[in-house]
């Protein structure tokens, strides 16, 4: 069973928040928004999940990221299903999150999550450093997925 934990000192996560965004500048860029979460399983931090509630509604999944040996394992989907909970106590109505055109398994997940693509932010991730590289794909644009939280079930596929 994971659990998420509000985390106050957010540089204690940084190295996972750089598993899912290699771009330790735009990580410090916004490291200090929002809420940052502990993923934990058994008392140990697996993860690490940034959200930014804005004004209108929209919770945004900035960052989330799980170690490597613990993905595959159903623990992202319940990660989704704990941040889900969080949006809806918040009065968020959407749930939003982006990831590159290279992401293959990150598309893939975050649609089986019930998530819609609703937008594509061309060359987002032009200026990395290093170059995203993912799949042979040059990571270039943000696709942007929501999710509709008024309904009371997510849909999955």
């Amino acid at each position: 069973m994971i659990s998420l934990s509000v985390v106050e000192d957010r540089l204690s996560l940084i190295d996972l928040l750089l598993l899912a965004d290699d771009d330790r500048v735009s990580v410090e860029n916004y490291l200090q928004l929002g809420t940052l979460y502990a993923i934990e399983c058994h008392e140990k931090v697996i993860g690490a999940v940034l959200l930014i509630h804005h004004t209108d509604a929209i919770t945004e999944i900035k960052n989330i990221a799980l170690h490597q040996e613990q993905q595959g394992k159903g623990i992202g989907s319940q990660v989704i299903d704990e941040i889900v909970n969080i949006a809806r106590k918040t009065g968020s109505k959407i749930l939003e999150v982006g990831t590159a055109n290279s992401s293959i398994g990150n598309l893939t997940f975050y649609q089986k999550c019930g998530f819609r693509m609703v937008d594509i932010k061309r060359d987002y991730f032009a200026h990395y450093k290093p170059t995203v590289v993912e799949n042979g794909i040059v990571g270039l644009d943000l696709v942007l997925f929501q999710m509709d939280l008024r309904h009371e079930d997510k849909e999955s596929s």
